[in-house]
């Protein structure tokens, strides 16, 4: 099953993903003063678009294309 096919949670991320999640909602959180449900929804619908424009759920965000 691909990212394309259904929900993806935060669960489901590689572990470079994971850890870009996670650097992104702390930033959402702590720098943009917003409350940790919503920090963590954005920045796991951000991460799932950034995956989907690479084409693929396994690549790590720091390869390049």
């Amino acid at each position: 099953m691909s990212v394309y096919d259904r929900e993806i949670t935060v669960a489901d991320l590689p572990v470079d993903w994971r850890l870009e999640f996670e650097e992104r909602a702390a930033i959402r959180e702590f720098d943009g003063g917003q409350p940790r449900e919503y920090a963590e929804a954005e920045a796991l619908g951000e991460i799932v678009e950034r995956i989907k424009a690479m084409g693929e759920s396994r690549r790590s965000p720091t390869e390049s294309t």
